[in-house]
């Protein structure tokens, strides 16, 4: 207890007391209860204790204090359904015709989801700090890393693997991680429309966009969603997560990415001291494939005709093949050579980056960053991509991470206690 606090008890025991002349209002999950409290006024006249304010928490203007209950109730109705439908079922659930408003409820909601923000923020810099980190992500010099060699599957079955699938170019064992030593990493930008005083006319362009970025980390069937205002605060995010939960070394990280340029510089420079691994999700690849062969070549029988031949060897993580049936299409066949060059140039800039999907698969590894997309869509599409609305930066931010908290099961935790365990854990698919 502060100091002045104890003064004005001590002070309390000399003046007239009375009661408060409005009830302290509580938001519970039972309704709304008014509660009679005192306050203690001096000699002069002036209030020197009030329960109000000195013994209940403080509340914003037009506000009432929250049960833990309700707050809990509140935060899990607006991650999963509008925040008009989640008035109604509040109300509803309370027996109150008029009760809380869908504007006070977004309000509350937002800014609880800032404060749980600012504590993972302010929980995962001091794990930084304390490990010879910057706030930014960078290691301190004196910082040792210790040496290691990932750990890869089995080569015995990887090479068994190899011979079943009829896989007869050359492949690397280091495609192929250890399971147990490795932490799967998928990272994906996701935009809402953004919220504009004006309406959008023909002349002003494409829709404005909010967007950040969503974290999913994964290893052995535990994981952890995080979200963040971009990628650069979500790497050094990451990078405190995983000292948090003591899995940056000696482990394999790989990062299942789209192709996006930017998350490969992003991740490169806050993870530049360890041995990385990028893998380019195999959905992505074949969408590549079918976008810049419709648009290059003459007509889909051609194009399905060459797909059949064209996706299995990329499958096999072929490029060099894959590259060379590009460069042999008949130019009867081709209609804008443009796209067939861009492909080209597609496959080659990420050539590193394409394993042998299929032995992958058939060793149980995961080829695909639907993990992070499936995060996004609980974390932000799910909720707040929906028609007619819009968001502020901080609005989307703040819903955001109140739905990252109920996937990760924290909303029971951060309602009572005001905190969040950042570990990983067995969570419902």
């Amino acid at each position: 207890m502060s100091q002045k606090k104890v003064k004005k008890q001590v002070d309390a025991t000399q003046g007239t007391a009375e009661e408060s002349p409005h009830l302290y209002e509580i938001e519970s999950e039972m309704g709304t209860l008014g509660v009679q409290t005192h306050r203690i006024k001096g000699m002069s006249g002036k209030t020197i204790y009030n329960i109000n304010t000195d013994f209940f928490d403080k509340n914003h203007a037009k506000e009432s204090f929250r049960s833990s209950r309700f707050s809990e109730l509140a935060y899990e109705f607006a991650s999963e359904l509008s925040y008009r439908d989640s008035t109604k079922y509040l109300n509803r659930i309370r027996q109150q015709t008029d009760g809380i408003k869908s504007t006070t409820l977004r309000n509350i909601v937002e800014r609880e989801g800032h404060k749980l923000q600012t504590h993972i923020q302010g929980t995962l810099h001091n794990t930084l700090k304390l490990n010879g980190f910057s706030e930014e992500g960078i290691k301190d010099e004196d910082v040792l890393v210790p040496e290691y060699k990932p750990e890869t599957f089995d080569e015995a079955k990887v090479t068994e693997a190899a011979k079943e699938l009829r896989v007869n170019h050359q492949i690397n064992v280091s495609d192929f991680e250890s399971p147990e030593h490795s932490i799967d990493i998928a990272i994906d930008d996701v935009g809402v429309k953004r919220q504009s005083s004006n309406r959008p006319s023909a002349e002003s362009g494409k829709r404005k966009y909010v967007y950040q970025t969503v974290v999913h980390v994964s290893q052995q069937g535990k994981s952890f969603i995080l979200n963040a205002q971009n990628q650069m605060r979500a790497a050094v995010l990451l990078l405190g997560f995983l000292l948090h939960n003591g899995l940056l070394w000696k482990k394999q990280l790989v990062f299942y990415v789209d192709g996006e340029l930017s998350l490969y510089s992003t991740m490169k420079r806050i993870f530049r001291f360890l041995p990385i691994k990028f893998i380019l999700d195999w959905y992505h690849v074949d969408k590549k494939l079918k976008e810049r062969l419709s648009m290059g070549m003459n007509g889909y029988k051609l194009r399905n005709a060459f797909l059949e031949d064209l996706r299995p060897v990329l499958w096999k993580g072929d490029v060099t093949a894959a590259i060379a049936l590009l460069k042999a299409l008949p130019e009867n066949h081709i209609k804008n050579i443009e796209h067939i060059d861009k492909l080209i140039d597609y496959l080659t800039r990420n050539r590193n980056y394409i394993p042998c999907y299929a032995i992958r698969a058939k060793l149980g590894l995961c080829n695909s960053s639907n993990k992070g997309e499936k995060a996004n869509d609980l974390a932000v599409s799910g909720r707040q991509k929906h028609n007619g609305m819009s968001w502020s930066k901080d609005g989307s931010l703040g819903l955001a991470s109140i739905c990252v908290a109920s996937h990760n099961r924290q909303i029971h935790n951060w309602a009572y206690n005001r905190s969040v365990d950042l570990s990983l854990r067995q969570l419902a698919a």
